[in-house]
């Protein structure tokens, strides 16, 4: 939407003035000279120069939607699933999680290995069975087919 009425002010020579050209310039070096260097498109189509001020305005409107692609960036909880042998249950509690949460699942490992994973590298552990190395409330113990009941309480802490 910005773009029209610049592309009007440019092929017209109507300058405009920035107030905050300087306070752009100072935080948004790099954003503005990468603006900068493609707006030569567009001078190139329309046959006429684009004002440095012109460019800081365009450069706000790259930062905005810069900004606004990384707030929609979710970070997914790390899940790490525990089970007896490491490879059947967990291989389809797995297949469940994923279908009805939104987690990355780090790994799946046999109870004999937790020791081995770094407390880290996960945010939650899920076990089908129960882990004598760790206090009950260091994991999540569920069935593999996950119930509802247990669907209730993993949505209830927010995985």
């Amino acid at each position: 939407m910005h773009l029209r009425p610049a592309v009007y002010r440019v092929k017209f020579n109507l300058q405009l003035q920035n107030p905050i050209f300087e306070e752009i310039l100072n935080e948004y070096k790099d954003l503005f000279s990468n603006t900068k260097y493609v707006v030569r498109h567009l001078e190139k189509y329309i046959g006429s120069n684009v004002s440095d001020e012109e460019v800081s305005y365009i450069t706000l409107h790259f930062g905005a939607a810069l900004e606004n692609a990384k707030s929609k960036i979710e970070v997914l909880p790390k899940v790490i699933l525990v089970c007896g042998t490491g490879i059947g249950t967990a291989k389809m509690l797995e297949t469940q999680l994923k279908k009805r949460f939104n987690v990355d699942i780090q790994n799946t490992v046999s109870s004999r290995a937790i020791h081995c994973i770094e407390k880290d590298s996960y945010d939650y552990i899920i076990s089908t069975i129960d882990i004598p190395e760790l206090n009950s409330k260091q994991y999540i113990k569920v069935n593999a087919l996950l119930l509802k009941e247990i669907m209730k309480s993993l949505k209830s802490i927010s995985i």
